[in-house]
């Protein structure tokens, strides 16, 4: 396995499905699994004791609605607070060992992320399978220098010049149906994986063929 194997269209789900979920939640990539996500978008600050925490703000009021910031506690006190739909913080390596099978975009938002993002990708084994980003190239190089291998993402000098869009070719696509309860390590998503029914994308819609009909190009007799 790798980042970039699997089927196209590549279906990245950008923290989690968050419709019936709280972003950044394992609820949250159940869900985008189920509905036929192939890769998960996340991002990672550092707890107060140096844990990889799974999330986008490094303040606590948006997600949480109360004062705080991610840095500013340790993990266990993050595993307290009620994000909504029975889910709290979780860490990086939580959602790797929850999901073995996933590949995910783990986005570093914060320097003293970096070295806590490495420890839990080599604990789960999973280089092959993520994708290392950052707004900031030191910090996403600093990863990348302890992950030999490990895919990343680059900024080249034309990188601001936009590219015109592959519109993959029309075909019918389905998604995955949910992985069965004995797979899913976490007890936070184990009940609602046994019991989801297989879900499934509605197919692409088929472009109608171009007409080749004109004028005629027959001599007139």
């Amino acid at each position: 396995m790798s980042f970039l194997d699997g089927p196209r269209p590549r279906v990245i789900a950008h923290r989690g499905l968050a419709l019936d979920a709280p972003e950044n939640t394992l609820l949250a990539f159940l869900k985008a699994l189920t509905a036929g996500a192939t890769h998960l978008e996340t991002d990672v600050h550092a707890s107060a004791d140096g844990v990889a925490v799974v999330s986008h703000d490094p303040e606590l009021d948006r997600v949480a609605g109360r004062p705080g910031r991610v840095d500013g506690m340790l993990m266990r006190e993050l595993r307290r607070v009620e994000l909504g739909h029975d889910q709290q913080f979780c860490s990086l390596a939580e959602a790797l060992d929850t999901f073995p099978q996933a590949r995910f975009n783990i986005d570093i938002k914060d320097e003293r992320a970096a070295a806590s993002v490495v420890t839990a990708i080599r604990e789960a084994r999973a280089v092959d399978r993520v994708l290392i980003t950052s707004f900031s190239t030191a910090r996403r190089q600093a990863v990348a220098d302890e992950l030999p291998g490990v895919a990343t993402s680059h900024r080249s000098p034309s990188s601001h010049r936009p590219s015109p869009l592959r519109r993959p070719a029309s075909r019918p696509w389905f998604g995955t149906p949910c992985a069965d309860s004995r797979r899913c390590r976490s007890p936070n998503v184990r009940a609602l994986c046994a019991s989801s029914a297989p879900a499934r994308c509605a197919p692409s819609r088929r472009r109608a063929p171009r007409s080749t009909c004109g004028p005629s190009t027959t001599p007139p007799t």
